[in-house]
């Protein structure tokens, strides 16, 4: 009877092992949940504490999901035509970087330039690859999204940044927050506001907040609207002239929360809401 229990037992330890280590997935879902367990982590190998940094800003954007890797899936525009997220994300972030280019003392790139997919430490390594170029003392990496839900139809705005944003002091969170907000009131949408989420294993949720925090870059997943649902949708992504004023939403806030000023010889006029 006891040899039966061990036997029992043992059985037990080992499904239960298979079972977690299945839990995790370095692919994005469409609300990013499946990235909460097991993906790995890979830390910064060339960290120098001697560097000299100086007083330039670091922004690098990174337009969620590509390849075949799409993201959340819906009709936007009432048109009859499925649209990808990974499209959409990438529209947003091109205009992002072209209106934040026009700014001094900012420098901004981003992740992925084509149809690429990439995993959370490919995406977080090619961040601090740009920070050691530029050795700016502020490096933010800002994850561009658009939400989506299978089991319910929600709506509005929201941010995830790290729980352990104390060691970055004000700049994720507050800034989360100047995004959030931008985008609610510009596109009259629900506020869900700046949120975090931690795991079973007690550190992030989200597989690219944990791969920047390993390097010791702050990060932000800004999820602009829920595409799923059309009231959202149609508010936010419905056209090319609504995309456009997403992205300038998105680099008013950015470039209002650091104060930024126009390059000398630029004439575009930017206003900030």
């Amino acid at each position: 009877m006891k040899m039966l229990k061990t036997f029992a037992m043992i059985i037990m330890i080992i499904a239960l092992t298979v079972n977690i280590s299945g839990c995790g997935s370095n692919n994005e879902s469409n609300t990013e949940a499946s990235q909460s367990i097991n993906v790995t982590i890979v830390s910064d190998p060339d960290k120098q504490e001697d560097e000299v940094k100086n007083d330039t800003i670091t922004i690098v954007l990174d337009p969620g999901h590509g390849g075949e890797n799409t993201g959340a899936k819906a009709d936007v525009n009432g048109d009859g035509v499925i649209d990808l997220e990974k499209d959409l994300n990438m529209v947003v972030a091109n205009h992002m970087i072209k209106i934040l280019d026009n700014y001094e003392g900012l420098h901004v790139a981003l992740t992925r330039y084509g149809d690429d997919e990439l995993s959370h430490a490919q995406r977080a390594a090619i961040a601090k690859s740009f920070a050691k170029e530029t050795l700016s003392k502020t490096v933010i990496l800002i994850s561009i999204h658009n939400n989506a839900n299978p089991y319910a139809q929600l709506e509005g705005v929201e941010a995830y940044v790290s729980v352990y944003d104390e060691r970055y002091d004000w700049i994720a969170t507050d800034l989360a927050y100047e995004m959030v907000d931008n985008i609610a009131e510009n596109f009259e949408l629900l506020n869900r506001g700046v949120l975090t989420r931690v795991s079973r294993r007690h550190d992030d949720w989200y597989g690219i907040i944990r791969n920047g925090i390993a390097r010791d870059i702050p990060t932000i997943i800004l999820e602009q609207c829920f595409m799923d649902n059309p009231k959202d949708a149609l508010k936010v992504l419905s056209s090319d002239e609504k995309l456009y004023k997403l992205a300038e939403t998105n680099a008013n806030a950015i470039i209002r929360f650091f104060s930024l000023e126009l390059k000398e010889g630029i004439n575009e006029k930017i206003i900030l809401e």
